[in-house]
């Protein structure tokens, strides 16, 4: 069964101040084959009633590019860049009104040019990610350096875990060391 183990909450930064203007949500459910599903609204919702635009689902085209993927995901979507959106279509041949996308499909080389031609430009965005343990998208967070948007990045400081096959939870970090800020 596949459950959530990241999720990121995007838009763009508040003007003033260090918040978070939301537009998405994206999620990445793993423990089958992983996946991306994007929700999002055409205008912040605090605006006023907005129509969700159709959910979106992406299968990463490998493990090692889970995270870039979804970044691109965003870039296509929510902050809807014209260079990217343009690239996507002539040379990567992505249909950007499917709702559903498995990236294994396409060509490996053109797909990576792609995330690189994202990385490359500025971003209007902001995100807040958050990574549960055991994610694959642990592995992968220093990648997020390469991109140029705001980001804020929340990893477990302290858990209390239990699964069925287990008696007793498992425990640990700092609750201490999170309230100070520290690691």
């Amino acid at each position: 069964m596949a459950t959530l183990t990241a999720q990121i909450l995007a838009g763009i930064g508040h003007p003033n101040d260090d918040g978070l203007l939301p537009q998405a949500t994206l999620g990445l459910y793993e423990n089958s084959r992983p996946c991306w599903q994007l929700e999002s609204w055409p205008k912040h919702p605090l605006q006023g009633a907005a129509t969700p635009a159709p959910r979106r689902v992406w299968i990463p085209s490998r493990p090692e590019r889970i995270l870039d993927e979804g970044l691109l995901m965003l870039a296509l979507y929510v902050w809807r860049q014209p260079v990217v959106r343009q690239q996507a279509r002539a040379a990567v041949g992505l249909d950007l009104h499917k709702a559903w996308q498995d990236l294994t499909t396409l060509d490996p080389v053109a797909l990576a040019a792609l995330c690189e031609s994202a990385r490359g430009l500025p971003c209007p965005g902001k995100l807040a990610l958050m990574v549960l343990n055991g994610s694959y998208v642990q592995q992968q967070l220093p990648r997020l350096e390469q991109w140029p948007l705001q980001a804020e990045v929340c990893t477990p400081a302290w858990w209390r875990i239990q699964n069925q096959w287990e008696e007793t939870p498992r425990i640990g970090g700092s609750l201490q060391q999170a309230a100070r800020g520290q690691r």
